[in-house]
């Protein structure tokens, strides 16, 4: 699910069209795997917005576990 917010200017972002692809298997970007959805958000108007992207958790723990399995580090300086 997602939210949008058109920020209050002069141009109205209109129509929106928001497709979500939910991927069988686990995408990786860089190395790293990521959440396996995937957002297209394209608005009849190009202007400013706030955007709220909402996942469950099983898609969350999904991808905590992947990093684990992977010995994967987000913050390898912090040792995390």
């Amino acid at each position: 699910m997602v939210a949008i917010k058109d920020e209050p200017d002069e141009t109205s972002l209109g129509q929106i069209s928001v497709e979500e692809e939910i991927f069988c298997t686990t995408q990786f970007y860089l190395g790293a795997p990521y959440v396996n959805r995937e957002y297209k958000i394209t608005p009849a108007n190009n202007d400013s917005a706030s955007v709220c992207l909402y996942y469950l958790d099983d898609d969350l723990t999904y991808t905590i576990r992947m990093l684990i399995h992977l010995d994967f580090h987000l913050f390898p300086s912090m040792g995390i």
